[in-house]
C-alpha cells in the first residue's frame, strides 16, 4: 500500500471512530484516537513521525502518543512541523513587519 493511501486510511478510520463532542478536541483525546487507530491497524511499531502544524494541541498529542507507545515514539524528535505551515507563518509575520506592496510605485 502506498504511503499516501495508508495515511488516508488512518485518517479516515480515526475520523470515523471519533465520538468527540464539542469542547473535547484536545491533543490528549486526538492522541488516544490516533494510537487506538494505529493499534487497530497493527501499525504502532511502524510509526516514524507525526507531521502537524505548530498548534499546542499537536504537542500535547505527540506527548500523549509517546506516553501510550512507550519507547516506540519520542515526541521531541519525531513531531515535525509542517514546513508549508511554518513558511506561511513566517510570510504573514513578514507582511506585518514590512507591509504589503501596493504595486503602484
Amino acid at each position: 500500500m502506498a504511503q499516501h493511501q495508508l495515511v488516508m486510511q488512518i485518517m479516515s478510520k480515526a475520523t470515523a471512530n471519533s465520538n468527540l463532542g464539542e469542547g473535547q478536541h484536545t491533543g490528549r483525546n486526538f492522541g488516544d484516537i490516533f494510537v487506538d487507530t494505529l493499534n487497530s491497524l497493527r501499525l504502532s511499531n511502524k510509526l516514524v513521525s507525526i507531521t502537524a502544524n505548530n498548534a499546542s494541541s499537536n504537542s500535547t498529542l505527540a506527548a500523549h502518543v509517546q506516553k501510550r507507545l512507550g519507547g516506540i515514539f519520542k515526541a521531541n524528535g519525531q513531531l515535525l512541523g509542517c514546513m508549508a505551515h511554518v513558511i506561511n507563518l513566517a510570510a504573514q509575520n513578514g507582511i506585518k513587519v514590512f507591509g504589503s506592496s501596493s504595486g503602484t510605485e
